[in-house]
């Protein structure tokens, strides 16, 4: 294991994913061979790899999880580097002041975290070891400036740490479910944890970051809490040493101190099944005393690093990142911006298996639940609900390992009734068919000639696809929105997410097309800039407004009329909003843009105008001789739609 460490610290980025694999799986190899000569020797080789087989498996996929990166970057990358620069500058310069390190790593300057500790204290045995033999062998040279502790084996260390944390959270879930479900199972639901949720993602391509260490921190908090707690009361040291464990969590993820609900549920679960009382307060205080020093470090650095770097926070309250009186818990879970549901729908199977898990281990899933709800109401009250840039729900990732037991329910039951998988397979098979009779009907495909088979998949997702489409993971939050708004149940995807603006410029390309519900074409741009034409008699937008009330609030439209027959009636569109008339936009027909402008007055605003989505229709009016239906006189093209105030 030393030399595999070596290998991976010192032996350079440029192995490949398969490389590193190959030197993996040899060393798994030879510990499996080394373990069952030495513990299980009584036992046949052929018994032993049968029994062991889903650790194979498992560790097997994490090592390959381990070589991953090399398809992607083996690089310091977003909160990361806060995290890695605070612990270079604490090694070498033993300053804080990590400007000229985030400099250096190219990461945009970040002092203001309340998370400057995060990974770092994972990170800092291996990166000490570094340190100690490159002071030993000089093998970096030793470069002058912030460059010395930054590049190389250091941040391999940093990487590897991250990987090893996460993995030993992933074996000790697995070790859990390997009793209470059998080998089977409990590799299924480890492989679904690991390769089925953000946990892959932030293991493999930002591994800097905190979650694949929460991930671990936190499993194995929660695996010895369940060993310690279960089924008797625990002594003074055990739960001093439960304290400490969420303690690290919390240094890790502030955010995971919730995760000590676990504890004292099991706790008073553990005690109401006694005999005689418990020292309640004594194992709580013992607890604390575990947990306060991890805590008091979070705090003192927090305070230090925005202190020397002269930088104000404000965490709670007017203005600050958190805002706990309201909370957008309902697109946390389901919007299309990272939801978790919607991105993660193995998550909803383990909800509805945990569930169940009530009447098996009611301690574990109440803890699971009243966890889960506590961070979908936080993490929605922040001001930042959809965690930035990232994969899916990244802010749940160390609630994969809580949450699997649940899954293991699910699988379990799936395992012993082949048919609840023989069923979706079925019906897979028969609506792959249909969408197959329908791209044949819709002439999508020819006939008589052959097709690529990538092409005719491609179509299939389009067939599938088609407005309005249904996105189930997204239920039951698209059902509401377009219930509540009057729209298609697709126009949650993009629309459910927007804030409410007291002003709008909606230009009518690919970005304003999320305004643009039904009755429009893209045909491309022209010299006049990105356009839309009405395809049809109708068409609808739909905009996210909040009017002021106090003020007149108009709208502004650019619009051309095309080319018509010899001396063309004027093209004539009626605007409404939200059903009622507004104005007339009269376009001559061959003519440059022009721009309409209607004012609703102060006083009949809120006739008009509502707080939320606002549908505005564009319809054609009938002239002498000719209908308003598709390809009936000039083609209307618009441009821009402004709405405000001033616009």
């Amino acid at each position: 294991m030393t030399a595999f460490l070596a290998w991976l610290l010192f032996a350079g980025n440029a192995r490949g994913v398969a490389v590193d694999w190959a030197v993996g799986l040899a060393v798994l190899a030879a510990g499996s061979c080394l373990t069952w000569r030495r513990w299980f020797g009584h036992v046949a080789w052929r018994q032993f790899a049968t029994d062991s087989a889903d650790v194979h498996v498992l560790l097997a996929g994490l090592l390959l999880v381990l070589a991953a990166p090399h398809a992607f970057h083996w690089e310091i990358t977003s909160d990361g580097g806060l995290y890695f620069a605070n612990l270079r500058s604490l090694v070498f310069d033993h300053d804080l002041r990590i400007r000229p390190e985030l400099e250096f790593l190219g990461l945009a300057d970040r002092p203001h975290s309340i998370v400057p500790v995060g990974p770092a204290i994972i990170w800092a045995p291996l990166y000490l070891v570094v340190a100690g033999l490159d002071w030993l062998t000089g093998f970096s040279g030793r470069p002058a400036g912030v460059a010395h502790g930054l590049e190389g084996p250091y941040v391999r260390a940093a990487l590897v740490s991250s990987w090893l944390i996460a993995s030993a959270g992933v074996v000790a879930i697995h070790w859990r479910l390997r009793r209470e479900f059998g080998r089977v199972t409990a590799a299924l639901t480890s492989l679904l944890i690991v390769g089925a949720s953000p946990l892959v993602y932030y293991m493999v391509v930002e591994r800097s970051m905190t979650h694949a260490a929460s991930f671990g921190v936190v499993a194995l908090a929660l695996t010895a809490s369940d060993v310690w707690f279960r089924g008797r009361v625990p002594r003074s040291p055990e739960a001093f040493g439960m304290g400490a464990l969420i303690g690290l969590a919390i240094l890790v993820r502030p955010q995971d101190g919730l995760f000590g609900i676990f504890p004292v549920v099991a706790l008073c679960f553990t005690v109401r099944g006694s005999a005689g009382s418990a020292p309640w307060l004594k194992l709580l205080l013992w607890m604390a005393a575990g947990a306060m020093p991890f805590v008091a470090a979070q705090g003192v650095v927090a305070w230090f690093v925005m202190a020397v770097n002269q930088v104000p926070y404000q965490l709670v309250g007017g203005g600050g990142y958190l805002q706990f009186a309201s909370s957008r818990w309902l697109d946390v879970l389901f919007s299309s911006r990272h939801g978790l549901l919607s991105w993660t729908p193995i998550v909803s199977v383990a909800l509805v298996g945990t569930v169940a898990y009530l009447r098996r281990d009611a301690a574990w899933a109440l803890s699971t639940l009243l966890v889960f709800v506590a961070m979908c109401w936080i993490n929605g009250s922040a001001t930042d609900w959809a965690g930035g840039s990232a994969f899916g729900g990244r802010r749940f990732t160390s609630m994969m390992g809580p949450l699997a037991p649940g899954l293991a329910v699910v699988v379990f039951a799936v395992l012993r009734r082949p048919v609840l998988v023989l069923a979706p397979v079925a019906g897979g098979i028969i609506f792959w068919n249909y969408l197959l009779m329908m791209q044949f009907e819709h002439g999508m495909m020819t006939r008589d000639e052959a097709i690529g088979f990538g092409r005719l998949v491609r179509q299939q997702a389009e067939e599938y696809t088609r407005p309005p489409y249904f996105y189930p993971f997204a239920f039951p939050a698209n059902a509401w929105f377009a219930l509540r708004e009057g729209l298609p149940i697709d126009a949650y995807d993009v629309l459910g997410v927007e804030p409410l603006r007291t002003a709008l410029d909606i230009t009518f390309n690919e970005r304003g097309d999320r305004f643009l519900i039904e009755g429009w074409r893209d045909d491309g741009d022209d010299e006049f800039g990105p356009r839309r034409f009405l395809d049809g008699e109708a068409a609808l937008m739909a905009v996210p407004l909040d009017v002021p009330a106090d003020r007149p609030y108009a709208v502004s439209i650019r619009a051309r009329a095309g080319r018509g027959a010899p001396n063309e009636p004027p093209v004539v569109i009626t605007v409404g909003v939200n059903g009622r008339p507004f104005g007339l936009l009269t376009l001559t027909p061959a003519a440059d843009p022009s721009v309409t402008t209607f004012t609703a007055p102060a006083d009949a605003g809120h006739r008009l105008w509502r707080k939320g989505i606002n549908r505005l229709t564009f319809r054609r009016v009938a002239s002498a001789g000719r209908p308003a239906a598709r390809g009936a006189g000039p083609a209307v093209v618009v441009y821009n739609v402004r709405l405000g105030s001033n616009p």
